[in-house]
């Protein structure tokens, strides 16, 4: 419970930051078990307040902890880079619990400026229907699709 208060109060402190330009893509807002989906978090360089932006420029601080500690998203992999004239950081996340997983907020921060982004809400389902809790049938034995030991005693 004071997770999500604290989820609440940090999404009204910032309401005001992503009229600034922080933006937030998802490629998939419902994914089976396991499936993966990307959260994309995108900020214009022209929001940073800088005439120049260039390869030395001190970058934005990202804090993404709760995203991190969420226990109902798994973060599978995370990615920063700099596209154009926008900074962008990749998320890539998946759920195994069934049912609706909102996932928090980040907040970045350069210099006077914060930005802040909305939730994200995220559904994971299943195909199989509630009542279906057949094992599936095995797929046998796997074969290796090259005859090592017939190449390892032709070399050798």
């Amino acid at each position: 419970m004071l997770e999500r208060i604290a989820t609440l109060a940090f999404f009204l402190v910032s309401l005001p930051a992503w009229a600034d330009g922080l933006t937030y893509t998802v490629s998939k807002k419902s994914i089976q078990y396991g499936e993966r989906t990307r959260i994309e978090f995108s900020l214009p360089i022209s929001a940073l307040g800088l005439a120049k932006y260039d390869d030395e420029s001190e970058l934005p601080v990202l804090n993404d902890d709760l995203i991190m500690d969420n226990k109902h998203v798994i973060v599978l992999e995370r990615d920063f880079r700099r596209e154009k004239d926008q900074l962008i950081w990749r998320f890539d996340v998946t759920g195994y619990e069934k049912g609706k997983v909102i996932v928090p907020p980040v907040e970045i921060k350069f210099g006077p400026h914060t930005f802040s982004s909305e939730s994200v809400p995220l559904e994971v389902v299943s195909r199989r229907k509630a009542n279906d809790t057949e094992l599936r049938p095995d797929f046998g034995l796997v074969t290796p699709p090259v005859e090592w030991g017939f190449w390892g005693k032709l070399l050798g």
